[in-house]
């Protein structure tokens, strides 16, 4: 593709511009969850890291099945989500668009 790394490097311009800097948003995965709190001997530290990994490039979001999948470990539903305050998780509802694209 002839232009792309310039066409990279405008749009890096414009964001510094604009005083934005671009973060990285990662969906997390209910296994990595329930390994930190379960703990899982053989995975936790790894999954912590991971966590620790993608929270300091950005965002950590969740789906609304994994909120389903991890609020079984929970006696309410105000403790999940004081633990998704606690750990910056952010809950993402899915559009009707993006379940019918994924369809």
């Amino acid at each position: 593709m002839a232009g792309a790394p310039e066409e990279a490097a405008e749009r890096e311009d414009r964001f510094a511009r604009w005083g934005t800097e671009r973060k990285m948003i990662a969906a997390i995965d209910t296994n990595i969850l329930l390994d930190i709190l379960l703990p899982d001997e053989e995975h936790a530290s790894s999954s912590r890291e991971l966590m620790d990994k993608y929270h300091t490039s950005g965002q950590l979001i969740l789906s609304e099945t994994v909120f389903a999948e991890l609020a079984t470990q929970f006696s309410s539903e105000q403790g999940l989500k004081e633990f998704l305050t606690d750990t910056s998780i952010k809950l993402v509802h899915t559009n009707e668009k993006a379940l019918s694209l994924a369809g």
